[in-house]
């Protein structure tokens, strides 16, 4: 059976759709559907490493606190816990408000050294 003939409007629509920008990572979620703009509502992956005991201990807890709590999973603690030291930090060093948008990426490697 031969493939049936693609339409002028499907191959525009094929074009456009490669054209698009892709997300800014592999693991970009784009919350509006647009995946050419960055937006602050759109999911991104963080990964992260800990010590074990440091994860174990925060597992035991989430079990132990989620039923009054409120979290259904550990990544809803973990947002929680993520935004309300942005908002520390910001509040103790910024004013309250947002820090400017920075343009390089955070270093990676060796943790900076911390005096004290």
């Amino acid at each position: 059976m031969a493939p049936s003939p693609v339409s002028q409007q499907q191959q525009q629509q094929q074009q456009v759709v490669s054209l698009a920008p892709s997300p800014s990572t592999p693991y970009t979620r784009s919350r509006d559907g647009d995946p050419g703009e960055e937006n602050p509502d759109d999911i991104v992956k963080v990964t992260f490493e800990i010590r074990r005991g440091d994860r174990d201990a925060f597992n035991d807890a989430f079990a132990a606190a989620s039923l009054n709590e409120g979290w259904l999973t550990p990544k809803e603690l973990l947002n929680d816990i993520y935004n309300a030291e942005t908002k520390r930090l910001q509040d103790t060093y910024n004013g309250g408000q947002p820090f400017p948008r920075r343009t390089k990426q955070a270093p990676r490697g060796r943790p900076i050294r911390r005096n004290g």
